[in-house]
């Protein structure tokens, strides 16, 4: 798992999941939320081949991203790719997500489709570029 920070935006490459990863990405938020004193702008890439984490993972996930959530202004998970399975991902997410977080989440297959969303939103638009620029700067196809 790969940390990206910049100010108010956190960007994650979420590869291969385990527990410990996901205590120290919600450790990092929350430092970063307490340096800056602002709410954050977070984006999670999941790269098309990723496996699904085990159901212990899964758990620990469905806690951090609710205290990940407190410290965010914007929350997004990105299944990159176009095919079947990373199509299910996003679905199972999104599903997931409405029920456990009430939608709190946005989950799509690309940055570029969150910046399509969210042409109208000036202060979503910009941090989206940045959390695009840091993503591409290390190689990351969000």
């Amino acid at each position: 798992m790969l940390s990206l920070q910049e100010k108010q935006v956190h960007v994650a490459l979420c590869d291969h999941m385990t527990i410990e990863e996901i205590s120290r990405t919600r450790d990092l938020i929350q430092s970063q939320y307490e340096s800056c004193g602002q709410p954050l702008f977070y984006v999670a890439v999941v790269p098309e081949d990723a496996p699904i984490p085990e159901q212990s993972v899964r758990t620990a996930m469905t806690v951090a991203l609710r205290q990940i959530h407190e410290r965010c202004e914007f929350t997004a998970v990105i299944f990159s790719g176009d095919s079947l399975a990373a199509s299910m991902k996003r679905t199972a997410f999104a599903g997931i997500l409405m029920v456990v977080m009430k939608g709190k989440w946005h989950v799509a297959k690309s940055i570029d489709e969150l910046i399509e969303k969210s042409q109208g939103n000036g202060r979503r638009l910009a941090q989206l570029k940045v959390a695009a620029r840091l993503a591409a700067e290390h190689g990351v196809h969000a």
